[in-house]
């Protein structure tokens, strides 16, 4: 078994002292796929994290990530497929532990526009997990995209823009999280705070 005791000085982050997998060449090409995945190119991180994948069907955190790429390329099509990734993982119980479980019944729920749903599971995450910088975006990414009573609006875009905000705060390279954040400033016409975020 793998088990990653130390990444202190790794230039991407790693969720230390998790097994992972227990074939090197799958994390070789979940580590490719992580660095595509910090650049925003969600598309070729997804085929990395399938490679891994292909290696070791067991490999929870590719799936994850690779679901992750998926919801975040935003094409629907798409999610429809992540979505029944997501269930047949649950089915074959590819996960360790409850935890990861929940983490891939909540990502279900997002990837599935069950958004109400998903946004009770990620404000748990980040309270018992507050430094987890992918919860916290998705948790904006509901809070942006959940339907909106009359006056719900500006809760829920502050909401959302806090969220992507932490997650910006943990990883001052999460670049994804700094273009959700530009656009709830141009979608509130705040062209001057705009420019300050460039």
């Amino acid at each position: 078994d793998l088990d990653i005791s130390s990444c202190e000085d790794d230039e991407i982050a790693l969720d230390c002292g998790e097994k992972t997998t227990q074939s090197l060449a799958a994390y070789d090409k979940y580590l490719e796929g992580l660095k595509y995945f910090s650049e925003i190119n969600f598309e070729l991180a997804d085929v990395k994290f399938q490679e891994a994948i292909a290696i070791d069907e067991t490999f929870f955190d590719a799936h994850y990530l690779s679901l992750i790429s998926q919801g975040w390329m935003d094409d629907s099509n798409r999610n429809k497929t992540a979505v029944n990734h997501c269930q047949r993982i649950i089915d074959d119980k590819i996960y360790k532990d409850d935890n990861q479980k929940l983490k891939i019944e909540g990502l279900c729920l997002y990837l599935g526009m069950r958004y109400e749903e998903a946004q009770v599971i990620y404000e748990k995450f980040v309270e018992d997990d507050p430094d987890d910088k992918k919860s916290w975006y998705t948790l904006g990414e509901i809070y942006y995209h959940r339907d909106k009573q009359d006056g719900e609006e500006d809760k829920y875009y502050n909401k959302a823009d806090s969220a992507f905000k932490k997650s910006l705060d943990l990883d001052p390279d999460f670049r994804v999280a700094r273009i959700h954040i530009m656009d709830i400033l141009y979608m509130a016409g705040k062209f001057d705070k705009l420019i300050e975020e460039e």
